[in-house]
Formats: structure tokens, sequence, C-alpha cells
């Protein structure tokens, strides 16, 4: 596969979806915690494991150091691989808080 600028808006958009689900994920553990709302999910324990396949991926997605930054696009992926791995270690800390549930 060669690296095209495309590459990089369709890495970005996917890396914005990515973050928007652990931040929606965080924000349910939270709101489920506290008695608040009960999000319905996957029967477990598939609902747990993809939930930690979906960190592991985000966490190497985020910490990757092989993708260039020359271009406005592969500066704003950059960008946004960085708040992806904030939003992935602040999901394992409320995983963390709460216990593992």
């Amino acid at each position: 596969m060669r690296w095209t600028e495309g590459t990089a808006r369709t890495l970005f958009a996917a890396c914005l979806v990515l973050t928007a689900v652990l931040a929606a994920a965080a924000g349910a553990r939270v709101l489920e915690a506290r008695g608040v709302w009960k999000v319905p999910g996957l029967p477990e324990p598939w609902g747990g494991i993809a939930l930690w396949v979906l960190i592991a991926v985000s966490l190497l997605f985020g910490m990757d150091r092989g993708i260039p930054r020359e271009s406005p696009w592969e500066r704003r992926l950059y960008g946004a691989r960085k708040v992806l791995l904030l939003a992935a270690l602040a999901l394992v800390v409320v995983l963390a808080g709460l216990g593992g549930r």
C-alpha cells in the first residue's frame, strides 16, 4: 500500500471515530457505576474482551512512530493519534478505578 494524502485523511477520520467510541465507553462506565444509566452491551465475556481489544488497538495506533508528518493531514493525524492515546489511557484509568467492571 502506498502512503498518500487520502490515506492520512482516512486514518484521521477513523481515529476520530475510535476516540469517540472510547470516550463513550468511559462515560457509559462512569454513568453505570453511579447508577444513573444502565448501558446495554454485548453479553459477557464478549463485551469485556471487545473493549480490551479496542483499547489495545488504540494504544498501538496512538504510539506508532512510522507515520510521516510532512503534509497538513499527516500533522492533523499526528494530533488526533495523541488524543486517541489519551482517551485510551483515560478509559483504562476509569476501568481500573471502577474495579474492571
